[in-house]
């Protein structure tokens, strides 16, 4: 079970398909008395890097999106404040 607001933002099926796939080639790797070498080892390794990256990825293109929200929010934001400040003077109005 997984707890309300325990996951990140980004997190999607694909990350959890990808935890899963990790998970799995790790349990086999403990079976196969955890070889650093071998087909089993680089299917491990294999799948843990392929999830990381994952991760960072999105994780990474999260960070962005949230960035250029804040931007785009601002801009937006002194656009309307000079848009105003245009209109209260070519309406001569007296600003405190």
């Amino acid at each position: 079970m997984i707890q309300h607001n325990s996951q990140k933002p980004y997190w999607c099926p694909e990350l959890q398909e990808l935890k899963q796939a990790s998970i799995d080639a790790h349990n086999l790797w403990k079976l196969c008395d955890k070889s650093r070498s071998g087909i089993i080892n680089r299917l491990r390794l294999e799948s843990n890097y392929k999830y990381k990256l994952a991760i960072r990825e999105l994780s990474y293109r999260n960070s962005m999106m949230i960035c250029l929200t804040c931007i785009y929010e601002r801009v937006w934001i002194n656009f309307r404040l000079s848009e105003t400040l245009n209109f209260l003077k070519c309406h001569s109005v007296q600003i405190m």
